[in-house]
């Protein structure tokens, strides 16, 4: 994959550049233009301050190229491999990694993904597991192959989606030169809320769930769940609902529901889990909440 025009830069003679990735370089390169060659996975970047990503790009003209799309260079090797070598999601009913889990499932990948359910004591204490993924936490996505696993739900979503939703029917396309504000608004608000599920909300309704669930309403430390459901609405409840009056609803992206809504969803279904009614007490949130908890992977996600 390589292409040897940036924008309003200086152009690379092709034969340069070729000559090069068949000498096995790293680089070559002037000023912005840098084509980096992986074993396996070759990605381009160009121009100025532009990203071109899952395109193959020839020159045409030293002021102009021609670029088509592709799937993800690693996409095929990843696919074509057997079942006990592809991605493995390793999961624990309840925890976070029912983020990726939610992914997988609406995308309809169950075959390309495998899905090992384990208990805590495994994830703790497993020798084998705790050399791959020494954090002990979930979620953790093995690839197989050789290459080493992911963690971070947030990663671990948008690597899944960059590999399996090439049709973009729960993202939206990364950026290229040229695209108009819309796009470049839309791109940054679904990377935002993708994020910030597994960020600030994680993080903010954590402390209220060990506060409450399983702790009997006359043994709660009340003052302290108000204090921490004002986190919860000034960081969360307040910018979410935000979103959605600005999309227009009724998901967080507009019309179209996407890898944003299962991400924030493991977040609303532990504030629901509390018992504490202010948590999803904002009328457009409550909507949004029971809207998206009636799909059928969710309750398959969530129910008991």
């Amino acid at each position: 994959l390589y292409s040897s025009c940036g924008i309003a830069t200086s152009c690379l003679p092709r034969s340069n550049v070729e000559a090069a990735l068949r000498k096995g370089k790293h680089f070559v390169g002037d000023r912005m233009n840098v084509a980096f060659v992986f074993p396996r996975i070759s990605f381009l970047w160009t121009g100025t301050s532009s990203l071109v990503a899952g395109q193959r790009c020839v020159l045409r003209q030293p002021s102009s190229r021609s670029c088509t799309a592709l799937s993800p260079p690693w996409s095929s090797s990843l696919e074509s491999l057997p079942a006990s070598e592809s991605p493995r999601l390793y999961h624990i009913k309840f925890y976070s990694s029912s983020r990726v889990l939610g992914l997988i499932e609406e995308l309809g990948i169950k075959d390309k993904v495998n899905t090992r359910v384990i208990d805590a004591a495994k994830l703790r204490l497993d020798p084998e597991l705790t050399q791959r993924n020494p954090t002990k936490r979930l979620p953790y996505l093995e690839l197989g192959d050789g290459l080493d696993g992911v963690i971070e739900s947030g990663a671990i979503i948008q690597f899944l989606l960059e590999m399996y939703d090439t049709n973009h029917t729960l993202s939206f396309p990364p950026l290229t030169a040229g695209d108009s504000k819309d796009q470049v608004r839309k791109r940054a608000q679904f990377l935002q809320f993708l994020y910030f599920g597994p960020s600030t909300a994680y993080h903010t309704i954590m402390p209220i769930f060990f506060q409450t669930f399983g702790v009997p309403h006359d043994k709660r430390n009340q003052a302290e769940i108000q204090r921490l459901a004002g986190d919860w609405d000034r960081l969360v409840v307040g910018v979410l609902v935000k979103q959605l009056k600005e999309s227009g609803g009724p998901y967080l992206m507009g019309p179209k529901f996407t890898a944003v809504d299962i991400a924030i969803s493991f977040d609303l279904m532990t504030a629901s889990f509390t018992g504490v009614p202010s948590l999803l007490a904002d009328p457009l949130l409550a909507e949004y909440f029971k809207l998206i908890s009636s799909r059928e992977v969710f309750k398959n996600l969530y129910s008991p």
